[in-house]
């Protein structure tokens, strides 16, 4: 379904005239599945992802 979907976007964005597609991800999953359609990675940024611990005293 993913591919469908991926191809069908692809055709859209050549009736409408663009020469070129860029994806993003978060999933490293993601990755693999672009990359086996011919996509090929330009890029990478390094997230450090905010982590926030919260607390309350459960006898209150």
């Amino acid at each position: 379904m993913g591919g469908k979907l991926l191809l069908q976007a692809e055709a859209t964005a050549i009736k409408m005239g663009a020469k070129k597609a860029l994806l993003t991800t978060y999933d490293f999953q993601a990755r693999t599945f672009d990359e086996a359609r011919g996509y090929l990675v330009v890029g990478e940024i390094k997230i450090i992802r905010l982590e926030v611990a919260i607390s309350r005293w459960l006898n209150s």
